[in-house]
């Protein structure tokens, strides 16, 4: 609000300017649009605020001129202002209107992550995880290429050589314990076959039932034992066991015996007749050997056990030496 001005005439006493009462009026106007500073002497530079809510005292604020940011000449109305440069002083129209501003939720948990509240996107509310739960992806990746855990934090991630289109898609729904097997001929469809993951038999043995039917032989690895001595056949080895070529007498025994096992054993034996003991108990069809038996130089022997038990005893044998 601007100061009454006194008239005061063109020259002394020609009656054109105010009268002394009318004059004084505008004095005492004056002094009611007039703001009173502080009383005690201020420091240069600082910025002028209102002391109260009058609007008649004024004093110095805690700021400097130095401390203002200036707009820009001109801007569109409704735009953000942000800042011009590194200095944080200067001020330009933003791209952004105040429309596109988010407003977070009233309160927040610290360390919490923004989430959208609906589904217009220009509202946050506080989610459930920590910023401390995000995971780091590399500094680069080639598209599409499937991300992997790096290390064993489960905070890192590093890009596979496998890309998303190299994935097999599953079912809707399947039987649990199912197998999956190839849904057509694209390697990249899978549906539940009919048999569960109980009915398969481990490598390393297992039950079968019912009858199993081949048109090829079942081949088996040849077992080599030793050359003299106690040689033991072991009939959860291989069904095929040979020995060394014999360099003395040998005393053969079994382990591991059980039912329905059956093993041949090729006697190889070099330049001079060697003995054979059989275990006590062993029952040989057709002629009977003698117990030792002997076998004669250079020749090759072959007996067959089969086991209908767990002891010696249980074992039927046949042997038989090259004519």
């Amino acid at each position: 609000m601007a100061f009454d001005t006194v008239n005061v005439g063109t020259v002394a006493n020609d009656g054109t300017g105010d009268t002394a009462r009318a004059g004084m009026q505008k004095v005492n106007a004056n002094f009611t649009k007039a703001v009173e500073g502080p009383a005690t002497s201020v420091t240069a530079d600082r910025l002028v605020v209102f002391d109260g809510t009058t609007g008649k005292l004024v004093k110095q604020d805690s700021k400097t001129a130095a401390s203002l940011v200036e707009g820009p000449a001109s801007a569109t109305s409704g735009r953000i202002a942000v800042y011009n440069g590194t200095t944080g002083k200067l001020l330009q129209d933003g791209t952004k209107l105040e429309a596109d501003v988010v407003t977070g939720p009233a309160t927040a948990t610290s360390g919490r992550i923004a989430v959208y509240n609906g589904g217009t996107g220009k509202i946050l509310q506080d989610g459930t995880k920590l910023e401390a739960d995000l995971v780091t992806g590399p500094a680069s990746v080639t598209a599409d290429r499937i991300a992997l855990f790096d290390g064993t934090t489960g905070k890192l991630l590093k890009q596979d050589t496998k890309t998303a289109a190299s994935l097999v898609e599953g079912p809707a729904s399947v039987t649990t314990d199912r197998i999956a097997v190839f849904d057509g001929t694209t390697g990249k469809l899978l549906k539940q076959a009919s048999v569960l993951v109980s009915d398969l038999l481990p490598l390393s043995g297992g039950t079968m039932t019912g009858a199993i039917t081949t048109d090829k032989q079942i081949v088996t690895t040849v077992a080599t034992l030793g050359t003299t001595g106690t040689l033991n056949i072991d009939m959860n080895a291989s069904m095929l066991q040979t020995t060394g070529t014999l360099t003395g007498n040998i005393t053969l025994t079994t382990s591991n015996r059980s039912a329905g096992e059956t093993v041949t054993l090729r006697i190889v034996n070099g330049g001079t007749n060697r003995t054979i003991t059989w275990p006590a108990g062993w029952k040989f069809v057709g002629t009977a050997p003698a117990a030792p038996e002997t076998i004669t130089a250079n020749k090759v022997a072959i007996v067959t056990i089969t086991a209908f038990g767990t002891a010696d005893t249980d074992i039927v044998a046949a042997y038989a030496e090259q004519a």
